[in-house]
């Protein structure tokens, strides 16, 4: 079976020092893309916002100004105010068209209303007489107060209300796209607390063994300096870092040292034997 590597102190404090760069380094990328994609989400949000406010306050604008057009036309019935009229209608279909391309659905029913009272509103020009004579100027008038007025009306409460829908959902999404970011905002700290913690405890990990391992090399020595200690304990020297080879260079010294108590306690035992022996040859002498 292949032995597994061991790392040197100096190899588990570099280690250490990669994961709390790598920790730091994922972060950092991590809120630099995200802060990027935020920032990108809200300036295409707010271009959204604004543009469809324009548009909603340019159609209501529209609505106004054509409808002056068709009064004019009725009364003068120049051709100025007849094209004027008629570029008007046009351009409310061009802006009601560009809003139907977001394809917002609170926005549909509305805009069908609008898209329709438009067509009303240009039917009324094919209905109006030219004003040349007294009796036609004066049916124009009665058209205008029996049916263009009442349709004017409506098509500018029309374009209040969706004004102030187009104001509330868009005002509603910006408040959405902020929650989000508050909410992203607060999950990058956690993050930042987690990856802290996490290098905090590999740190506390790697130190933790490697001052135990130094403190049960530290307690053996002054045990052997006080003569307190055992000298048949032996250190754990597995590994391959500085401490284990502290820990066998300890047990060497403790096999050397045992093994020389051991041969000064074998000659005094010697000792005391031929002593012994002496002491009994000099009493029989």
């Amino acid at each position: 079976m292949r032995p597994r590597p061991h790392l040197t102190i100096r190899q588990k404090i570099n280690l250490c020092l990669f994961i709390t760069l790598a920790v730091a380094l994922g972060i950092a990328l991590l809120i630099h893309g995200k802060s990027r994609q935020i920032s990108s989400d809200l300036q295409d949000a707010s271009t959204h916002f604004q543009t469809i406010i324009a548009l909603a306050s340019n159609i209501h604008h529209d609505f106004e100004e054509a409808s002056t057009y068709l009064m004019e036309h009725a009364i003068d019935g120049s051709e100025a105010s007849r094209e004027a009229f008629l570029a008007k209608t046009r351009a409310i279909d061009n802006e009601l068209q560009l809003i139907r391309a977001k394809e917002i659905a609170a926005f549909a029913p509305y805009l069908d209303k609008i898209s329709a009272g438009n067509r009303r509103l240009s039917q009324q020009l094919a209905l109006l007489q030219a004003p040349s004579e007294a009796t036609r100027l004066s049916d124009n008038i009665r058209r205008i107060r029996a049916e263009i007025r009442p349709l004017i009306d409506e098509l500018d409460g029309l374009g209040e209300q969706f004004l102030q829908i187009a104001w509330e959902n868009q005002t509603g999404q910006m408040e959405t796209m902020l929650l989000a970011t508050r909410r992203t905002a607060l999950l990058f700290a956690l993050i930042i607390i987690c990856g802290a913690i996490a290098v905090v405890l590999a740190n506390f990990l790697i130190n933790r063994n490697i001052l135990r391992r130094v403190e049960q090399v530290v307690h053996a020595m002054e045990g052997m300096a006080s003569g307190t200690g055992q000298l048949s304990h032996r250190l754990d020297d597995g590994g391959g870092d500085e401490v284990s080879r502290l820990c066998r260079a300890f047990n060497k010294f403790a096999d050397k040292i045992q093994k020389v108590i051991d041969m000064v306690m074998a000659s005094s035992s010697v000792l005391a034997k031929e002593a012994s022996h002496m002491s009994v040859a000099s009493g029989k002498a």
